[in-house]
């Protein structure tokens, strides 16, 4: 077998198209080995197709090889779940499609927090440039002339000391911070998620969002003859979904003989959908086409949640950009106003 090595991590977008390319042709028929040859003679491939064939020719497995290329998580376990039911070409397709949708759901997330992150950052940059530059400028004016601010300028001029004080050490933090979320991204993850939990409505977003992996993995696990069980052992030890705990719970609640549905009842982690399709489901006794219904509510669920964030969004952004600009005249005209008035 091949060791594991360290290197870069293919790329996400490789990783689609690749597992796209596969996929087709192990549909069509074609011999793994002669499906990773044809993909070595285009450049885009040629590392992914050559490592992988050289695994496969030591006596390893195109999820082994997948994980050690450090293709994207859900690659290999999708993989590996179709070395299970023998359904390698679907297993492609499906993690292929799976990486596409969580793209486009990325996509629209960066559309959506794009336009305020900069509109935010814009308002700070103004602030802080009326309170580094305009309201020091005032208040040299201020000893030139020799006249005492009113109180209200005071109380701006102080404001305004202390936010250019501070600004740059929480920006400095802030950098920092994101810094170390970057080098520790998967403890900063979990602990983004906890915090986010205890929120209403980020926790119902992550609800559905975790719903939607766990519940294409398991419908794939079951349409391939795999059992709630053993699906849920698979689940368990690969630790889909970042939710191997919870599988491993509702397996041991199964195996005290409990139904899916019960063992998947109050549960925080998923929406109440989840236990009501469930139970519906045992009474027709088809659990892979419950399951696979399920994904896709879950799926249209979140895609309408994220376009009422858009819309709840949109006249959030006009106020503040409204707030930015009746600020910054206020700024300007307040010690202006002032200073004419004790002229006079």
């Amino acid at each position: 077998m091949m060791e594991r090595r360290a290197g870069v991590p293919l790329a996400a977008a490789i990783a689609e198209s690749f597992t796209q390319e596969l996929g087709e042709l192990l549909r069509a028929g074609i011999d793994i080995h002669q499906a990773c040859g044809a993909l070595a003679q285009q450049s885009a491939y040629r590392k992914p197709a050559t490592e992988i064939a050289a695994a496969l020719a030591e006596g390893g497995t195109l999820s082994g090889a997948l994980e050690r290329l450090q293709v994207p998580r859900e690659v290999y376990v999708f993989v590996q779940f179709g070395e299970l039911t023998g359904d390698l070409a679907r297993a492609l397709t499906l993690s292929c499609e799976y990486l596409a949708g969580k793209r486009r759901m990325r996509e629209r997330l960066f559309r959506l927090l794009a336009y305020p992150s900069l509109l935010f950052v814009l308002n700070v940059a103004v602030v802080y440039l009326l309170s580094s530059v305009v309201l020091p400028s005032f208040a040299r004016m201020y000893q030139s002339l020799e006249v005492e601010e009113g109180a209200e300028v005071h109380v701006l001029f102080i404001a305004a000391a202390l936010f250019r004080d501070v600004a740059p050490v929480l920006a400095g933090m802030l950098a920092l911070l994101l810094l170390v979320s970057l080098s520790r991204k998967k403890e900063a993850t979990r602990m983004l998620t906890q915090l986010s939990g205890k929120v209403g409505p980020l926790r119902r977003w992550l609800q559905f969002s975790r719903g939607y992996r766990s519940m294409y993995l398991l419908s794939f696990l079951l349409s391939g003859g795999i059992d709630v069980l053993a699906g849920l052992e698979h689940l368990r030890s690969l630790d889909a979904a970042g939710m191997g705990p919870c599988f491993a719970e509702i397996r041991d609640r199964l195996l005290s003989g409990a139904t899916l549905s019960d063992s998947l009842a109050g549960r925080d982690e998923f929406p109440v959908i989840v236990s009501q399709v469930f139970a519906l489901a045992e009474r027709t006794g088809d659990l892979a086409e419950g399951a696979r219904r399920l994904t896709d509510h879950l799926e249209r669920a979140l895609t309408r949640r994220q376009e009422g964030l858009v819309r709840w969004a949109e006249p959030v952004l006009t106020v503040m950009l409204g707030l930015t600009v009746g600020s910054a005249t206020l700024v300007l005209m307040i010690p202006m106003m002032d200073m004419v008035g004790r002229l006079h």
